[in-house]
């Protein structure tokens, strides 16, 4: 009897015992979901199906979700829980408004020098020309850089939003854009503003010294010249021409070149950046598991796009958006204690359940109906799983089918119920009911008064066993 009790407790204690809390990972590219259960310390195990312990935390984590693009809107049966990306009020700008075009003004050096002689060999003329390539390669690389610029302004804000890449995979490919672009592996706000300051000196100093070097080396080229007389001939005639069209590609270049529009890109830039990664690509919501079985209802909205650009979504009106994506996940909630009633028959067994007869005037035991069936009305309780078959506790009354014996039959154990509202219930346990007993102090074996004596028997509770098969008459209760 003990060991049936402790059974029974078990069984309807285990559940909230270990009651863990309840992870729905939904990945928003694959269209998949997975389940976890996450114990105290944190460490989530895979399970088959959406089940949460009653009063304990279901947390519903949307990945690969961009929240740029996109809106999510969760609702729990009537209940609706918003949540809204970090660093939205950064899509209000957009690098796409900014000139992008850059400038083409100046093109990449190739040595030009000869060994033979010439104008190449005369070291006033080579030591000025060298000054001037100089100078012109730094201002090249200046307007690449700001070029270079654009290019990444450009592909950080079309990762973020693009739809077709996974979250990680956005914030990868940005670092590694703007890594590159800064020469840092740890970005942070000092390094826009250094290269800024960079590119706007050399602008201003190295265009101002190519007009000084140009100078010295037309200066330069045309004594050269006089020294070879006015019919020329000579190797690298004509380089002062080329020289002097350097000095004006650098010079417009400098002429369209502007700090302030390079200061707004580079701050626009990193305010891209720093949006995409410091933005979850995710959408997280939660709530206490109630009742037996919570109905999470997830909406995404696509959000409004002006021209090229997507602007933050009005969530209290979204009437006007459309909706690319429902979906809905049923979570069944367990732990809470069921009740319900079911008939059917018992077949209870004791020990002990002899009749006494008087032979030949002494008191002799034989075998009683051990086996009488009783038509026996039960109470079932047993916590919730949401599973077709549960295990609980029974509680039952027996009556036998027999003219001979009327006496009730309380029965007592475990029960185990198949089905989801029609059920089938089979028992087991302990039962308490009354067997014949010796009355007034007698014993198997002691004499009567003579043959034709009644031996006194009295009514006695004893425990026994019993199995048992019923139907459910109603559906499962709260």
């Amino acid at each position: 009897m003990k060991k049936i009790l402790a059974f029974l407790i078990v069984s309807l204690l285990s559940s909230s015992s270990f009651a863990q809390r309840l992870l729905v990972q939904y990945d928003f590219q694959k269209d998949n979901f997975t389940y976890y259960n996450v114990g105290r310390n944190g460490i989530k195990k895979e399970i088959n199906r959406p089940v949460v312990t009653k009063n304990h935390n279901v947390k519903v984590e949307v990945i690969n979700f961009n929240p740029f693009i996109y809106t999510a809107v969760s609702s729990y049966s009537s209940e609706k829980f918003e949540e809204n990306a970090n660093f939205n009020f950064m899509n209000l700008i957009s690098p796409l408004g900014l000139p992008m075009g850059g400038s083409n003004f100046l093109s990449e050096l190739t040595s030009a020098e000869s060994s033979r002689g010439g104008l190449f060999s005369d070291p006033k003329t080579v030591q000025a020309l060298n000054k001037v390539q100089a100078t012109y390669q730094t201002l090249y690389k200046a307007e690449q850089m700001s070029n270079t610029i654009d290019f990444v302004l450009y592909k950080v804000n079309s990762l973020k939003y693009n739809s077709y890449l996974p979250g990680d995979s956005i914030k990868s490919f940005a670092s590694g854009l703007v890594t590159d672009l800064l020469g840092q592996n740890n970005v942070s706000s000092q390094d826009f503003m250094v290269i800024a300051s960079d590119i706007n000196n050399v602008v201003n100093s190295e265009t101002a010294k190519l007009n000084s070097y140009t100078q010295n080396f037309k200066s330069a080229y045309q004594n050269f010249a006089d020294t070879r007389g006015k019919g020329g001939g000579f190797e690298g005639e004509g380089y002062d021409a080329v020289v002097q069209e350097w000095s004006d590609d650098a010079s417009s270049f400098a002429e369209s070149f502007s700090s302030k529009k390079l200061l707004d890109k580079l701050n626009l830039l990193e305010m891209e950046y720093q949006s995409i990664m410091n933005t979850p690509f995710s959408f997280n919501t939660s709530e206490i598991a109630k009742d037996d079985q919570i109905t999470i209802t997830l909406d995404v909205y696509k959000n409004p796009e002006e021209g090229s650009k997507y602007e933050s979504a009005d969530i209290a009106n979204l009437s006007g958006l459309k909706k690319v994506k429902t979906k809905d996940i049923e979570i069944t909630v367990k732990g809470d204690l069921k009740i319900n009633s079911s008939v059917g028959l018992a077949f209870p067994a004791y020990g002990n359940n002899n009749e006494f007869i008087n032979k030949d005037s002494l008191i002799t035991s034989i075998s009683g109906n051990n086996f009488t069936p009783n038509i026996a009305a039960y109470l079932n309780f047993y916590p919730y799983t949401g599973r077709n078959v549960s295990i609980g506790g029974t509680f039952g009354v027996g009556v036998p089918i027999s003219i001979d014996n009327k006496n009730f039959n309380f029965l007592l154990g475990g029960s185990a119920l198949f089905g989801s509202e029609n059920r089938l219930v089979l028992h087991y346990g302990a039962t308490l009911g009354q067997v014949n007993a010796l009355d007034k102090g007698f014993a198997v074996g002691d004499k009567l008064t003579d043959e034709a004596a009644e031996v006194p028997v009295r009514k006695s509770y004893q425990w026994g066993g019993f199995v048992g098969v019923s139907f459910s008459l109603a559906k499962v209760s709260k």
